[in-house]
């Protein structure tokens, strides 16, 4: 039974001998030689630093002989680890440094954005991390108690190490992030959110018209254009043949990348706000915004959401932009689809366009609708087997052209049900929330360059 305990001790002992210098040193250096276009020095000096901080690491364990003091060291270690591989999967993943203000500025709904984008998948991430978590607490404990009996000459050899650590971590993950999080907050604290205040007493409605703004999801005016190299084809025909009804802007500045600040440029005209979206801080917005001017001229004012009104704080964010009635999914009807970020464009269509005219009666209106399914990671639509641009999407620019359509598919549904209410008085707005990349300037995540 001893030699069973002694071989596993040994099995263990060996496994953390292997486990750490490969996730500890080799892999972080991999990737940053990587990600840095295959720079040979730069990856020389990731190594360098990564050894450096495992041995430093054995120092901290080594100088003291209390236990509190040796667990708050593998504590400290495993946290920046943790971080290391959380920068690491998000670069991966984004293509991207890690940007810690659009977090910690919607923090409350990044579960919530977890689910929408990896549906019950979350669960199996968050398992994931945690053992990974675990195995860093572990592997690191047995690595530096291994290493401290029985290598010689530990203490003056890890001293020396942190003078190379020191060195060396200019080019860390950790003070990447750093930097990048020092000069955001300092151009947060200097640069001023721009804003027109307008005044409306002057204006009269004297034809009694109504005018309805329609928000639609991640539109890419590059491929609108027709301009996406290897995708020439129409993706917006319906969009394209209603702008030429009326007058059509392919470019426009946006805000950023978040729907609830690309909401604030478009019923306030705000921009350049780097600090949190004001549908986190209510209390600052400080101007009378679209709902409000038109609520002064006699309109009554809606606003209709698809996905849920608790998700970026967005009911009570359009009750303090000033629209009087602000209507959710509680319209939708038993049977109705309901997909990862909002309800079927075509089925919201159908009944936020009914509830708006019946509400509104003979009142003019201003009505802000909406619609979000059409969303990250662009997930093929089933309901609609004939729209498939692509039998089998090869790629996520497949992926998105394809939900793309489906969205503009369900635009035809819309201009439908306006022509069946309206009576010709209705002035139509439609715009994108934002954009989505598809490889401008290298970048296919939405999140890069989000202020």
């Amino acid at each position: 039974m001893k030699k069973i305990k002694v071989y596993r001790q040994h099995v263990m002992n060996a496994l953390c001998i292997a486990f750490v210098p490969i996730v500890f040193i080799i892999f972080p250096s991999l990737f940053s030689y990587a990600y840095n276009e295959s720079s040979l020095v730069n990856g020389v000096q990731s190594f360098i630093f990564y050894c450096a901080l495992l041995l430093a690491i054995v120092t901290g364990f080594s100088i003291s002989t209390r236990d509190w003091i040796r667990t708050l060291v593998i504590c400290i270690a495993s946290l920046y680890y943790i971080c290391i591989y959380t920068f690491i999967i998000h670069i991966f993943y984004t293509g991207h440094s890690f940007d810690i203000f659009f977090f910690l500025d919607s923090y409350s709904d990044v579960l919530r954005t977890g689910v929408g984008i990896f549906g019950l998948h979350i669960a199996l991430i968050v398992c994931g991390f945690i053992s990974f978590c675990i195995a860093v607490w572990i592997g690191l404990s047995r690595y530096v108690s291994w290493f401290y009996t029985k290598i010689p000459y530990t203490k003056q050899l890890c001293v020396f190490s942190i003078l190379i650590a020191v060195v060396c971590s200019s080019d860390g993950y950790i003070t990447s992030v750093a930097k990048s999080t020092i000069h955001s907050m300092q151009v947060r604290a200097i640069l001023p959110h721009n804003a027109i205040d307008f005044d409306v007493s002057a204006v009269q409605n004297s034809k009694n018209e109504n005018v309805i703004v329609l928000q639609l999801e991640s539109i890419n005016a590059i491929v609108e254009e027709g301009y996406l190299e290897g995708y020439s084809g129409s993706y917006l025909s319906n969009l394209k043949n209603f702008a030429k009804t009326g007058a059509y802007f392919p470019f426009f500045w946006s805000n950023s990348v978040q729907t609830n600040r690309a909401q604030m440029n478009i019923v306030c005209g705000t921009v350049g706000n780097m600090k949190p979206a004001f549908s986190y801080r209510l209390s600052d917005i400080d101007i009378y915004c679209l709902p409000s001017l038109l609520s002064q001229l006699g309109f009554k004012t809606f606003a209709y959401r698809s996905d849920t009104l608790a998700f970026a704080n967005t009911g009570k964010f359009f009750k303090a932009l000033g629209f009087q009635n602000v209507v959710g999914p509680e319209i939708m009807k038993e049977g109705d689809r309901e997909y990862e970020w909002g309800y079927d464009d075509c089925q919201f269509y159908d009944r936020s366009i009914e509830d708006l005219y019946r509400k509104a009666g003979d009142d003019t209106f201003f009505g802000y609708i909406e619609v979000s399914s059409h969303h990250f990671p662009f997930k093929e639509n089933k309901h609609y087997p004939h729209i498939k641009p692509f039998s089998t999407p090869k790629n996520f620019t497949e992926k998105y052209l394809q939900s793309l359509q489906y969205q503009d598919y369900c635009l035809e549904r819309f201009i439908q049900n306006i022509q069946k209410e309206d009576e010709g008085n209705t002035h139509i707005f439609i715009t994108a929330d934002t954009s989505w990349p598809l490889g401008t300037h290298g970048n296919h995540f939405i999140e890069h360059n989000a202020y």
